[in-house]
């Protein structure tokens, strides 16, 4: 099959050119080795997903233990914690089910009846069953786990406390990780607004400073390009690669997109015909004027009315202050639209500069260069 530059959804090695997704974050194997509980946080389609489905596919491979890949992106607004509860616990079960690297078949792939505590431990439960039945230490991520908001949240993680300190003497992962746009620190922070607390410290250690998934460095673009080169000759010229970077500063969605317009919209797959940075800015207004959901999420986001005025104190160079909303300034950071130079927030590459001037007029603002 005949790979191409992928612009949606996660990237499947025999289907998109892509680079090793865990090569931007070496320190999760360790921290999966240690049976850490930790989260994993990054801005949207810069590779989490790609990045934790491929340690699956190779703990499983290895075969000394067993890691369960399970999304929550279905309990997005979800408020009651029982119809959540029995939710995830159906998804974690039916993963484990439908998966060819499950250990052993599950006895009843709805598991336990969630008795002595009803599906006010259905999560627990679920967890408990694929640990016994798989014979071997069990590994979980749970993906946009930050679609879990408020007393949801706070039932799921207090499952996972449970489990977490109990799990010497019963069946339990012995590393998960949450994985989405916001730290553990703001997990804790959408729970405080409402009053709420989990009552004790939190299991998900993280024991390196942050673990968050970077941006490409300029060689990664080349050599990613380069996958492209060397499967079908068409070359990009040095001065195309060096616009890809400029424009994108290595955010991987643009860095696919870019060449992606190149390649088939403006080469119409004529691998004879070199990319060059002609080329690169053409594909750099198309994307920008086609305003791709990529693009129309970032700054839909700023129009919340909690994050709307961090933007607007950033665009006009403002200093911003996160006591002023905890949990909205942690969430205007996590999107990956502005960076911070030591002294101001500024767009994050050039790309997302302009898309702003194209919606709002002429440019009042520094961008990233």
């Amino acid at each position: 099959m005949e790979k191409y530059f992928n612009v949606a959804g996660p990237c499947v090695p025999a289907k998109h050119y892509m680079l090793p997704a865990l090569d931007r974050m070496p320190q999760i194997r360790r921290l999966v080795d240690q049976e850490m509980y930790f989260v994993i946080h990054a801005p949207r389609q810069t590779g989490k997903t790609t990045a934790v489905k491929a340690l699956a596919r190779e703990i499983n491979a290895k075969g000394d233990r067993y890691a369960l890949y399970c999304t929550l992106e279905t309990l997005q607004n979800a408020t009651d914690p029982a119809v959540s509860n029995a939710a995830i616990r159906d998804l974690i079960l039916d993963n484990a089910h439908s998966d060819p690297a499950f250990p052993a078949p599950l006895c009843a792939h709805e598991g336990e009846p969630p008795s002595n505590g009803g599906v006010g431990l259905a999560v627990r439960t679920a967890l408990r069953t694929i640990c016994r039945e798989a014979g071997r230490p069990v590994v979980v991520f749970f993906d946009e786990a930050d679609c879990l908001a408020g007393n949801v949240l706070i039932s799921f993680l207090r499952q996972l406390r449970d489990g977490y300190v109990n799990r010497d003497s019963v069946p339990f992962p012995a590393s998960i990780a949450l994985v989405g746009m916001l730290d553990v620190r703001d997990y804790k922070a959408q729970i405080r607004p409402d009053g709420e607390s989990l009552g004790q410290i939190s299991p998900f250690n993280i024991i390196t400073k942050d673990l968050m998934l970077r941006n490409f460095t300029e060689a990664e673009v080349a050599a990613l390009y380069a996958q492209h080169t060397g499967a079908t000759g068409q070359v990009f010229e040095p001065e195309a690669l060096e616009k890809v970077w400029t424009f994108t500063r290595g955010q991987p969605w643009l860095v696919n997109a870019l060449a992606r317009e190149c390649v088939v919209k403006i080469h119409n797959s004529d691998y004879s015909a070199a990319i060059t940075a002609d080329d690169i800015v053409t594909a750099k207004e198309t994307i920008i004027r086609k305003d791709p959901i990529h693009l129309y999420y970032l700054f839909d986001m700023m129009k919340h009315p909690r994050i709307e005025p961090f933007f607007r104190d950033a665009i006009s160079g403002k200093e911003l202050k996160a006591e002023a909303d905890v949990l909205a300034f942690k969430v205007f950071k996590a999107l990956g639209l502005f960076c911070f130079d030591d002294t101001k927030w500024i767009f994050a590459n050039p790309i997302y500069a302009a898309s702003w001037e194209r919606r709002s007029g002429p440019r009042m603002f520094t961008i990233s260069n």
